[in-house]
């Protein structure tokens, strides 16, 4: 039994979509056929998106806020859900890190900024995300999340990416019950 399920009309959310990785799921992801919600700070990278997946034929949506604000998160979940009838794949991709720094030079206040955008926001995302779609079964869960890997590795040749997807497995897709 094959694991491959079609993206073509399913609902997909997208944190961190302005650029990298994120932007290029988006994009990869809407030219198969899904309905793309894009999110992220910086509106123009974002707006060529959305273009792009229009031309290929898919549809998109975006949004221009600061992950860290919940309240807009969650409202900016419930809108897709509510404005296509499903929401089927979540893909909190929106993070950043300090790197270039040493831990004794490092800013607390980065740290906390770095938790705020790298858990708080994702749990916050997954939290909204199975509010306003039903639990998905294990296999429909294994069979998503070999689906997000294949469509990642199609959008990037990184193999950080597939690792980052793995590692996020539980926050990156999901189909809900009983859609499409």
């Amino acid at each position: 039994m094959s694991d491959r399920i079609s993206v073509h009309g399913r609902t997909v959310c997208i944190t961190g979509s302005s650029s990298g990785m994120g932007r290029a799921i988006a994009e990869h992801l809407g030219a198969l056929g899904a309905t793309v919600y894009l999110m992220g700070r910086n509106a123009e990278p974002m707006e060529e998106s959305k273009a792009r997946i229009e031309a290929a034929g898919g549809k998109a949506d975006l949004a221009t806020f600061d992950v860290t604000d919940t309240a807009a998160l969650q409202a900016w979940i419930q809108r897709a859900a509510d404005e296509t009838g499903r929401l089927d794949v979540m893909i909190n991709n929106a993070g950043f890190g300090d790197f270039g720094t040493s831990f004794l030079g490092g800013d607390p206040d980065i740290w906390k900024g770095m938790l705020d955008v790298n858990v708080l926001a994702l749990a916050v995302g997954d939290r909204a995300r199975l509010d306003v779609a039903a639990v998905a079964t294990p296999g429909e869960l294994r069979a998503a999340h070999a689906a997000a890997r294949r469509e990642a590795k199609g959008a990037t040749n990184h193999d950080w990416a597939l690792d980052l997807l793995h590692k996020a497995r539980s926050s990156a897709s999901s189909p809900a019950r009983g859609a499409g």
